[in-house]
C-alpha cells in the first residue's frame, strides 16, 4: 500500500512545485478585463487603402514646434507607426520590428528615400515624451552601427504628439482604432503600421511587430510611385497576440505557462515516480532460490 501512497504524495508536491513556478512566471496583476462591447468592437485595424490623410492636421514635434503632416508627407514614401510612448509592451515590440526591418534595407535609405513619422497617439503625452522617445531609437540607431551614427537615418525620424481631436483625424482616416482611458492614462491598441504615398494615400498594411525587409522596401518603392499596394494578411504576434477585452497579449503568454507549468509537473512526477519505483526493487532483496531436494 505504501507504494501506491508514495507516487501520489510524488504528485501532489510536483503539482505545487509547478503550480507556484507558474504564478511567480506571470509576474504583474493580470490587467483588467473591458467589460464594455462597444468598446472591443472599437479596437482593430481596417483595410483603408486609398483614403487620403488630412495633410493639414496639426501636431507638436519633439521640440515643442508646431508642425503639420505636410512637413514631412510630401516628396517621399513614410512609414507611419501610431504608438503609445510610454507603452512597455506592443510598441516597443513595434518599433524594435521597425528597426531590424529598416536596418536589413539595401535600398530604399531611411532618410534619403523614405522617412519614419511616429504619431503619439495618448493625447496627454507631450513633445517631452517624444523627445524621450527619439533618445531612445537613436542610441539604438547608433549601437546598430559599428561605423558610427548614420545621420541621414537619424534625420529620418519623426515624433509628434497632438490633442486626441487631431489624432483621431489621423487614426480614423488610417482604420487605426484603439481605447483610450482618460482616469487610468492607459491605451488599449492593436500593433501595425501603415506605408503612406508622398501624397498623403494610405498605400499599404503591415500587421503585427515582425516586418519582413523585402516586403517593406518593396512596399516603400511602390508607394514612392503613388501606388497601392495589396492587402496585408492579418497576423498575430506569436505568443503576444492581441485581444481586445484585457490585453491579448498577456493572455497568450498565460496560456502557455499553463501549458509549460502542465508539462512540467507531469514531467517531475514521472521522473520521481520512476525514482521511487527504482529504488523500491532495489530495496527489495531477492529471494535465493531453494535447492532442488
Amino acid at each position: 500500500m505504501i507504494f501506491l501512497v508514495r507516487p501520489f504524495l510524488v504528485f501532489c508536491a510536483a503539482v505545487v512545485v509547478a503550480g507556484a513556478w507558474a504564478q511567480n512566471m506571470a509576474g504583474a496583476p493580470r490587467p483588467e478585463i473591458i467589460d464594455n462591447a462597444q468598446v472591443v468592437k472599437q479596437i482593430g485595424i481596417d483595410d483603408k487603402r486609398g483614403a487620403v490623410i488630412p495633410l493639414a492636421t496639426k501636431f507638436k514635434d519633439e521640440e515643442g514646434r508646431d508642425v503639420i503632416l505636410r512637413d514631412y508627407i510630401k516628396d517621399k514614401p513614410v512609414l507611419l507607426m501610431p504608438i503609445f510612448y510610454n507603452c512597455q509592451s506592443a510598441c516597443t515590440l513595434v518599433f524594435n520590428g521597425v528597426m531590424d526591418c529598416v536596418k536589413n534595407f539595401e535600398k530604399p535609405q531611411l532618410g534619403k528615400d523614405f522617412d519614419i513619422v511616429v504619431v503619439g497617439i495618448n493625447p496627454q503625452e507631450t513633445p517631452i515624451d517624444a523627445k524621450l522617445k527619439r533618445r531612445e531609437v537613436m542610441k539604438a540607431l547608433e549601437a546598430m552601427r559599428k561605423l558610427g551614427p548614420n545621420r541621414e537615418a537619424e534625420q529620418g525620424w519623426h515624433f509628434l504628439t497632438g490633442t486626441e481631436e487631431n489624432i483621431h483625424k489621423v487614426t480614423d482616416t488610417i482604420g487605426f482604432r484603439y481605447f483610450y482611458d482618460w482616469k487610468k492614462n492607459q491605451v488599449t491598441h492593436p500593433a501595425g503600421v501603415m506605408i503612406i504615398t508622398p501624397d498623403g494615400v494610405v498605400s499599404r498594411y503591415f500587421y503585427g511587430a515582425e516586418y519582413t525587409p523585402k516586403v517593406v522596401a518593396t512596399a516603400l518603392a511602390e508607394a514612392g510611385k503613388n501606388r497601392i499596394g495589396p492587402k496585408a494578411q492579418t497576423i498575430l504576434l506569436g505568443c503576444l497576440a492581441y485581444d481586445p477585452t484585457r490585453s491579448k497579449y498577456v493572455l497568450v503568454v498565460d496560456r502557455t505557462i499553463k501549458v509549460v507549468g502542465t508539462s512540467f509537473a507531469v514531467l517531475v512526477f514521472a521522473s520521481l515516480a520512476y525514482m521511487s519505483m527504482r529504488y523500491r526493487y532495489q530495496a527489495i532483496p531477492k529471494k535465493p532460490r531453494g535447492k532442488a531436494e
